[in-house]
């Protein structure tokens, strides 16, 4: 399997309510994509220093479904609707998971 992890620093001034909405928007639609095996988002809780403010954790079976994860318009309307809004960076690294 495949963990795509992104993380996010935001811009200055972004609020509460938008970090909700992100939130929502990427639950909703992770809900309508049965190929990922699982999937967390959300604000980053603070428990070390200097991190960034928010993270996605999708894994995958296979390159062929984060392929589909990452080309499919659900998630693409998701980041046209967000990113730049709300993001200053995004960094993301797959990583093998499991056995």
């Amino acid at each position: 399997m495949i963990a795509h992890l992104v993380t996010f620093r935001f811009r200055d001034g972004v609020t509460d309510q938008s970090v909700s909405g992100l939130t929502k928007d990427l639950e909703a639609m992770a809900a309508n994509m049965p190929f990922l095996n699982e999937y967390s988002c959300g604000p980053n809780l603070r428990l070390r220093a200097n991190g960034v403010d928010f993270g996605v954790l999708a894994i995958v079976q296979d390159a062929a479904a984060l392929d589909r994860y990452l080309d499919s318009p659900d998630h693409h309307s998701v980041l046209d609707r967000w990113a730049d809004e709300l993001f200053e960076t995004r960094q993301s690294v797959q990583l093998f998971v499991g056995a």
